[in-house]
């Protein structure tokens, strides 16, 4: 549904993709049941409209990043994006503490849209 929306409002759509799975990072020796390797996240992205991918590293200097941070740098510097699309659940930076709000206003300063998509 977010890739659904981002292809219906954006000529170009790219993904940002963390990798390692954050949980490997905030709890180590935990075991994590990933769904795809990075090669097939990015081959099953590209076969649903995506033209590009955005891979970030996860370690402790992103998960100590304020949700404010990893906004300006991760997604309005290293994406440019026209607008950004979440589902109504998003939370980013150090303790989950951003939220779709903050998102959008954070965004808005820039002249960035925000979309949010609903559980189905």
């Amino acid at each position: 549904a977010l890739l659904e929306r981002a292809r219906d409002r954006c000529s170009r759509v790219a993904m940002l993709s963390l990798w390692p799975h954050p949980s490997a990072v905030l709890s180590p020796g935990g075991s994590v049941a990933l769904l795809q390797t990075l090669r097939q996240r990015w081959s099953c992205a590209q076969g649903m409209g995506v033209d590009d991918i955005a891979h970030v590293r996860f370690n402790s200097d992103v998960a100590a990043m304020s949700a404010e941070d990893f906004v300006d740098e991760m997604l309005r510097r290293r994406l440019a994006p026209s607008c950004v699309v979440v589902g109504e659940d998003f939370r980013v930076g150090a303790g989950r503490a951003g939220d779709v709000s903050m998102l959008s206003q954070r965004l808005a300063s820039g002249q960035i849209g925000c979309e949010v998509v609903p559980h189905r």
